[in-house]
């Protein structure tokens, strides 16, 4: 009687399991891990790139904060374009040029806002 209970108990762990766990196949741990692009509704690269980020202002890494800052207006500076592009048949010429600067002030104060908050204490 023993060894049926041992045998059921075995038999619903492997079923339980479902190659998942322990000793799950490569292609198994792959499939539920690396290989995903999204985790928690954002991409897997962004939140790394998050991750680098905050621990730069945590360790106080000045190089790898001017890299991000680089980086980060880099980006502004593609996005602010791809927005005049399709705003400038649609703008006249004098408004267009304000619009963009007004936008570019506060996306720039929203990062500062976010980078105060997320400096570490005295």
């Amino acid at each position: 009687m023993t060894g049926d209970v041992a045998a059921e108990i075995s038999r619903l762990r492997a079923g339980l399991l479902g190659g998942r766990g322990p000793g799950a196949s490569e292609a198994e741990v792959d499939a539920q891990t690396s290989e995903r692009t999204l985790y928690a509704g954002r991409p897997v690269v962004e939140q790394l790139a998050q991750l680098h980020a905050r621990t730069a202002v945590a360790r106080g890494d000045a190089e790898a904060l001017r890299r991000d800052l680089a980086r980060a207006r880099n980006q502004l500076a593609v996005d602010v374009d791809r927005l005049a592009g399709r705003l400038r048949p649609s703008l006249s010429a004098t408004a267009l040029p304000r619009l963009v600067a007004a936008v570019v002030v506060l996306v720039m104060l929203a990062c500062l806002r976010r980078r105060r908050r997320h400096a570490p204490g005295p």
